[in-house]
């Protein structure tokens, strides 16, 4: 954005160049100058001129599009245009005009001498404005050809467009007529709404647009609601001369926000309601750099504290152990080496039943799998089967396994209590922690 400022004794201008095909609309004006109130402050200056971009961006699309005709050429310039009949046949034309209309068009960038011929334009019978360029053709997919039907596509307004989309999804779903979009899509689309104007055409919003919206929405400051109230524009205004350097809202924040227009454009696209088959939203999401929060590390042990893990009495004599704390329970022995041996987490070896322990071509497996409630695991890629270690079996597993089912248990730890948070894990890791690691 910075290249469209310019300074003159320390005053920001927007200085922007008119497209070789948009000339003639400006009088045959190459370059646009406007003052960005008086400020000398570039942050602020940043904030405005992208304003502005967002201004020119549309505006030069409308020429290109022909989209601006003598009625809409006369409502974007704000001045209305009428003619008188006279009994004798003659004709009175008249321009309805204010200070604000002067001031508006000297805003963006209109001299005098533009100004009058602005009007004359206006009255003219032949307003006609150059065509596009075949050099600058609309971009389709590569193979792909702009049918008639695309070319003919309703023009709906952005805010229509929205509605359009939300009622489709309501009607897709089970509970249609409870649906409505959640509170943080809606201010999304309020703040695109804002950004490009709520009656502006879909054909309008090209990639220039949508790169405009991308570029305001990565402005906003992270705590919206210090500037409710405030318009977006004013909003990151208000942070930016509190903070030069404030802290804008998070990579998601952002991607959500384009993932949503993306989808709204995509809809519109398969509804035939956008006049062509690219999206213009299309690859503007950040790469997401996931970070892991500090309580959620985890530290490997090293070999030497497994060593010294293992070599406590419970795994090297379970039966002194047992004697010395009665209460001691086989889990305590077995989900550690399950999960040494396994790779196991402790919610999966917890809920094996002795079902999930058979023999498969001659090897053992534990079959961790999904097949009751009471089971957990992190991804559906947790369902599997894993070969059981020889060690374990030399030390006796299938052996317990045996004695459990002659008891008519089920489970391999029934002991262990279910949790709907933490399934049968809580009990091994407070038990491993309090005897083990403390020791």
């Amino acid at each position: 954005m910075s290249k469209y400022l310019t300074t003159r004794a320390g005053i920001f201008y927007y200085r922007r160049r008119i497209p070789a095909d948009c000339t003639d609309a400006f009088f045959k004006k190459r370059e646009l100058t406007l003052s960005l109130d008086n400020t000398t402050s570039r942050q602020q200056a940043l904030i405005l001129a992208e304003h502005y971009n967002v201004l020119y961006n549309q505006l030069f699309l409308q020429i290109r599009k022909h989209l601006m005709d003598k009625f809409n050429f006369n409502r974007i310039f704000g001045f209305g245009v009428q003619t008188k009949t006279h009994s004798d046949g003659s004709k009175e034309t008249t321009c309805t005009i204010d200070a604000d209309d002067i001031l508006a068009w000297k805003k963006i960038g209109l001299s005098n001498t533009a100004i009058e011929g602005l009007l004359h334009r206006a009255i003219s019978d032949s307003p006609t404005l150059p065509s596009t360029r075949e050099s600058e053709p609309v971009p389709v997919h590569q193979g792909a050809t702009e049918t008639k039907s695309q070319a003919c596509a309703s023009s709906l307004t952005l805010s229509a467009t929205i509605a359009e989309f939300n009622r489709d999804r309501a009607a897709r779903r089970h509970n249609s007529e409870n649906w409505s979009p959640s509170s943080v899509e809606t201010t999304k689309f309020r703040r695109l709404l804002e950004i490009l104007g709520p009656d502006t055409s879909l054909h309008a919003i090209g990639r220039a647009e949508a790169k405009s919206v991308r570029d305001l929405i990565n402005q906003l400051p992270k705590n919206s609601e210090k500037f409710r109230g405030l318009s977006l524009i004013d909003a990151i205004a208000a942070a930016r001369s509190a903070n030069a350097d404030y802290e804008r809202i998070s990579t998601k924040q952002f991607n959500d926000h384009m993932g949503l227009f993306l989808s709204l454009f995509k809809w519109a696209i398969n509804e035939n309601h956008y006049g062509s088959a690219v999206n213009p939203f299309n690859a503007l999401k950040k790469n997401e750099i996931k970070t892991i929060k500090r309580n959620q590390l985890r530290d490997r042990f090293s070999r030497k504290e497994i060593q010294t893990i293992f070599s406590h009495v419970i795994f090297t004599d379970f039966e002194k152990a047992f004697q010395s704390n009665p209460k001691l329970r086989p889990y305590r022995y077995w989900t550690p080496l399950i999960g040494l041996y396994s790779g196991a987490r402790p919610c999966e070896i917890g809920g094996l039943y002795l079902c999930d322990i058979y023999c498969v071509k001659d090897v053992w497996v534990f079959d961790f799998n999904h097949n009751s409630a009471d089971k957990c695991s992190k991804t559906g890629n947790a369902v599997r089967r894993t070969p059981i270690h020889p060690e374990l079996i030399e030390l006796g597993l299938l052996d317990y396994v045996n004695g459990l089912k002659l008891l008519g248990k089920k489970r391999l730890f029934p002991e262990l209590s279910h949790e709907d948070k933490d399934g049968y894990a809580r009990y091994i890791n407070e038990r491993f922690s309090e005897t083990i690691l403390k020791e």
